[in-house]
């Protein structure tokens, strides 16, 4: 019958035999007992040689604090996770309280989960990303100050992609400007010194981002002599991931992050891919809502306000202190005009009175309020300086030859506005009442244009 000692050496050749890291380490005094043949070459040990196990699996000088010692017994196993800073690798480990050569020691069987930990936080990641995107685009679908969306969508990116900065740059005519920006806290602020720049420094990365994609700059020296080089340099960049912004089909900014992680690097392009659709639908969004705010309240022919922005302006300017005046204008026989002539050369007679009106009286409140009538709402003027701009206002229209009524009125305060208005109103139709009774013949809008083009409509 064999001896012990040859069953124990038959036990260590079956055990080195193992694909997984095994060892056995003294229990008081931390000595490596053994380590078999995968633990020996990952750790490039031998385990003749030696040593503490905290030295030669952890590179540490004194018991791990993490040790599981403390809670070890041998009828149970105990299983943790760790990395280990000397492979770099992430396993399962499972330990129990044995009995080694009539000592008790530790026997620890690490498995490699590394491929697996990395796909569990890569799904985490994406699982977080999806998240994250969702958040972002709750925000800038909901929120309708743009502003407040932007900043608030960039520090979530920001905190999430653990970077210095997230910000936006904005192409606008030949200048390109930093427009939003989030920094980490202690991190120096940049948007000031970013404004007017030329946005051809981006030079390095045109044919990347022609086809719409990401730039990864995973170190700054890599550029070094390009002249966005100086631009990033002093900002404390070592690297950066920046996304192009588009308006029909054509780059109209970036939206980037400086100084993230290097491991979180890979994943950011589709996180910024995704992002900087809604963002820039986001923009669109803006603009378009700016657009139709300022047809909802202006006259379209003339840019002057229309009857909509008089509306919501009266009850305003009433609560207003200060003098106020009001000149009512309307067309004579503009009707007449446009059957002679069409509508095109009405229209142009009226954009020449808007004109004469925004040129004189260039800080009051023009409004068109019907087909041919105007009215100018003027503030913190004199009566003396309100009634000089009416006869000026009357120069002008008379030198345009556009026969215009105008009715004005002035008081001290805006309170009883609405009855300011009537006055000059009925001032109004009393000039108008006035042309009529000395005019024997249509008024000169009647009269063949001094211009023969103006009566043309354009063609198509």
């Amino acid at each position: 019958m064999a001896d012990k000692s040859e069953d124990f050496t038959g036990l260590l050749n079956s055990i080195d035999e193992i694909t997984e890291l095994i060892y056995v380490s003294d229990l008081e005094t931390y000595d490596l007992l053994y380590m078999n043949k995968a633990g020996r070459k990952a750790f490039s040990s031998n385990a003749a040689a030696g040593g503490k196990c905290y030295q030669v699996l952890q590179k540490r000088d004194s018991p791990c604090p993490f040790c599981t010692n403390q809670v070890l017994h041998t009828d149970k196993s105990y299983g943790w996770e760790f990395t280990n800073p000397v492979t770099g690798r992430h396993y399962f480990l499972k330990d129990r309280l044995i009995e080694w050569q009539g000592r008790l020691a530790r026997l620890e069987i690490a498995f490699d989960v590394t491929n697996y930990e990395k796909e569990k936080n890569e799904l985490r990641y994406a699982l977080d990303s999806q998240q994250i995107v969702l958040d972002c685009i709750k925000i800038l679908y909901q929120e309708r100050d743009l502003d407040k969306a932007i900043n608030c969508v960039l520090q979530m990116i920001g905190q999430y992609l653990s970077a210095d900065r997230a910000y936006i740059f904005q192409i606008r005519g030949d200048k390109m400007d930093n427009t939003y920006e989030w920094c980490r806290e202690g991190v120096l602020p940049q948007i000031d010194f970013l404004q007017g720049l030329d946005p051809s420094i981006v030079v390095p990365w045109q044919n990347e981002l022609d086809n719409h994609q990401c730039i990864i700059m995973k170190d700054i020296e890599d550029i070094k002599g390009e002249r966005v080089y100086d631009v990033l340099s002093p900002q404390d960049i070592q690297n950066m991931v920046i996304a192009p912004l588009e308006e029909n089909g054509r780059i109209n900014g970036y939206f980037g992050v400086d100084n993230p992680p290097h491991e979180k690097i890979r994943n950011i392009v589709s996180l910024l891919e995704t992002l900087r659709y809604f963002i820039m639908v986001t923009f669109q969004r803006h603009a378009d809502e700016q657009r139709l705010q300022h047809l909802s309240l202006h006259d379209t022919l003339t840019g002057v306000y229309n009857r909509n922005k008089y509306t919501l302006d009266i009850p305003e300017i009433t609560k207003s202190r200060g003098p106020i005046g009001v000149v009512y204008l309307d067309f004579n026989g503009l009707k007449e005009t446009n059957d002679c002539y069409g509508h095109y050369y009405g229209d142009q007679a009226l954009k020449r009175c808007s004109e004469c009106m925004r040129l004189v009286f260039e800080e009051a409140n023009l409004y068109r309020t019907g087909g041919d009538e105007f009215v100018i709402i003027s503030s913190q003027k004199s009566q003396e300086e309100f009634l000089k701009l009416v006869r000026t206002l009357k120069d002008s229209l008379a030198k345009e030859q556009l026969p215009v009524a105008v009715g004005a009125q002035w008081q001290e305060s805006a309170e009883n506005l609405r009855n300011l208005i009537t006055l000059a109103d009925r001032a109004m139709y009393e000039d108008k009442q006035r042309f009529y009774e000395t005019t024997p013949t249509p008024n000169p809008l009647t009269r063949r244009p001094r211009d023969s083009s103006l009566s043309q409509e354009p063609k198509a």
